[in-house]
């Protein structure tokens, strides 16, 4: 099972034929349109501050492995959105000294995640800290100039690691 989080409760996923229309707008209100939504906002504020900044916004695998998504392609494609997001602020702000990049962890090692999936190789997942740790370089200021990139974070998973 892959999940999505709202408001503390666990959204099941589902294949195409089995999601509806208010579970697909859902699921890009709660990737895309915030993540538009908070970019707009941060952005006005940098633009004040006059001073450039960092964004960094987080996908998922799927937005770069799409047949990942098999099964759970409404996550996917709004999870792919919030990638292309990304990309394309990166493009658009950098001339203001505002880079955008996104990470595009694949199935994290949380406790959340280890009981869903108990027969799952845990060691294959990234650990949050690590995950954690990419943000940090992307949004500090030691990043001069990586901008419009979705930087995988799989760990050492494989196709199996959820397996």
């Amino acid at each position: 099972m892959a999940g999505s989080r709202r408001s503390g409760r666990r959204l099941r996923l589902r294949p195409l034929t089995d999601t509806s229309g208010e579970l697909l707008r859902r699921l890009i209100d709660d990737n895309l349109v915030s993540c538009f939504l908070c970019c707009r906002e941060a952005v006005a504020a940098m633009r004040r501050g006059k001073a450039g900044g960092r964004i960094v916004n987080v996908a998922a695998r799927q937005a770069l492995e799409p047949r990942t998504g098999a099964n759970i392609s409404a996550s996917t494609a709004a999870k792919a959105g919030v990638a292309a997001l990304s990309a394309a602020l990166g493009e658009e702000l950098a001339g203001e000294g505002i880079l955008v990049n996104a990470v595009a962890p694949s199935i994290m090692d949380t406790p959340t995640n280890r009981r869903d999936m108990p027969k799952a190789n845990f060691d294959a997942w990234p650990k949050v800290e690590e995950v954690a740790t990419t943000i940090l370089f992307l949004a500090s200021p030691e990043n001069k100039v990586s901008r419009g990139g979705v930087v995988p974070v799989f760990g050492a998973s494989s196709q199996s690691a959820a397996t």
